[in-house]
C-alpha cells in the first residue's frame, strides 16, 4: 500500500470506503474524493470538527510531502477548491487558524516562513 493511502487510512479510518475505493488509483483520485466528503461533512448539522480537522491535517501533510504528485494532488483538488462561502466562514475557522484561512481562500497571499533546519 502506498503511503499516501497508508497515511490516509490512518488518519480517517470513518472514510475508509473513499480511501479503499477501486476508483482511487492515484493521490489525485484520492483527494477529488475526500474533497466531495470534505464539503458533504461541512453541511451535516452539526458538522463533525474533529474529522474535518484530521481531513485538514491530512491535507497539510501532503501539501508537505517529498512526492511531486502527492503535493499536487492536495494542492489541486483540495485547497484550490475551498472558498469564501458564508457556510466555510463559519465552519472552518473552528479548525484552522484565521491566516490559514484567508492564503486558502485565496483572500491574502502566504506567508513566508524560514527554514528551520
Amino acid at each position: 500500500m502506498s503511503l499516501w493511502r497508508q497515511e490516509a487510512s490512518n488518519r480517517l479510518p470513518e472514510l475508509q470506503a473513499s480511501i479503499a475505493s477501486a476508483l482511487v488509483d492515484s493521490p489525485s483520485d484520492l483527494w477529488m474524493q475526500l474533497r466531495c466528503d470534505f464539503d458533504r461533512l461541512c453541511h451535516e448539522e452539526p458538522p463533525p470538527i474533529e474529522l474535518l480537522s484530521r481531513i485538514w491535517q491530512y491535507a497539510r501533510w501532503c501539501a508537505e510531502h517529498e512526492s511531486e504528485d502527492v503535493q499536487f494532488a492536495a494542492i489541486s483538488h483540495f485547497f484550490e477548491h475551498i472558498e469564501d462561502t458564508r457556510l466555510y466562514r463559519t465552519v472552518l475557522p473552528q479548525f484552522m487558524s484565521r491566516d490559514e484561512y484567508e492564503t486558502v481562500c485565496g483572500l491574502r497571499a502566504p506567508t513566508k516562513t524560514k527554514d528551520k533546519r
